[in-house]
């Protein structure tokens, strides 16, 4: 059940991230191009690790981004990453303040 849950709320930030402005999520975006080594549009899981190699919070990072993968591809395209992570204070901006 806690997968379903996951799901249903990264859907709704998903839904949200492509909602928000591009000024909001410009550092999202440069460090989501910055892991994509390979330019596909999506992390595999290496680059994943590699590019949060050395973080120390890379593991609780790791965790956030495989539960981002809400099409189940083993990737993490552009959208669900910057649903993982997409900051509270821009979520709750959109949601109560329009």
């Amino acid at each position: 059940m806690k997968r379903k849950h996951t799901q249903i709320g990264q859907m709704a930030l998903s839904n949200i991230s492509c909602n928000v402005s591009p000024d909001q999520i410009k550092e999202l975006k440069a460090v989501f191009l910055a892991i994509d080594k390979d330019n596909s549009g999506s992390l595999s899981l290496d680059e994943l690790r590699a590019g949060l190699a050395g973080r120390e919070d890379a593991f609780s990072l790791m965790d956030i981004l495989k539960n981002a993968d809400t099409d189940g591809n083993g990737e993490i395209d552009y959208s669900e990453f910057i649903a993982a992570t997409i900051d509270q204070n821009i979520y709750m901006n959109e949601v109560y303040l329009k």
